[in-house]
């Protein structure tokens, strides 16, 4: 508990020395360099964190797909890729239906270059298990 006081302390501390700098600089309002702020410390967290996410090179459904343990925001997708989100049930370990969307049981993103066929959202036992080996 003492290590985030400490992370929000500093982090308090950077973005008003930002405020501070940006307001004797060029007169921007406060308001606006905070949220600018914000948005570069919270993109500097993303970056920082993201070699945790476990990603795997898989054939899934008869395509080379990407799976990862993260969720991928609309505004971080290419235009270029279909994107697939995975659910689970009661044990957050297995997989068990495949959507373009899920709201709840997030267990992770497929990635693919081609549009799949998911007339049938539910993973059979071998996909679950295939999925259930990569995160």
């Amino acid at each position: 508990m003492a290590k985030n006081a400490t992370v929000r302390a500093r982090v308090t501390e950077s973005l008003k020395d930002r405020l501070t700098k940006a307001i004797a600089l060029d007169g921007t309002t406060e308001s606006e360099v905070l949220v600018q702020a914000v948005k570069s410390y919270t993109e500097n967290v993303e970056n920082k964190f993201s070699y945790l996410i476990r990603t795997a090179n898989i054939l899934f459904r008869g395509e080379q797909v990407v799976f990862m343990e993260a969720r991928i925001r609309p505004e971080k997708r290419s235009p270029f890729r279909f994107y697939y989100e995975l659910q689970h049930e009661d044990h957050p370990d297995i997989p068990v239906r495949i959507a373009e969307s899920v709201t709840s049981n997030f267990f992770g993103t497929i990635i693919s270059s081609e549009r799949l066929e998911i007339l049938e959202d539910i993973l059979s036992s071998e996909e679950a298990a295939l999925l259930a080996t990569c995160s």
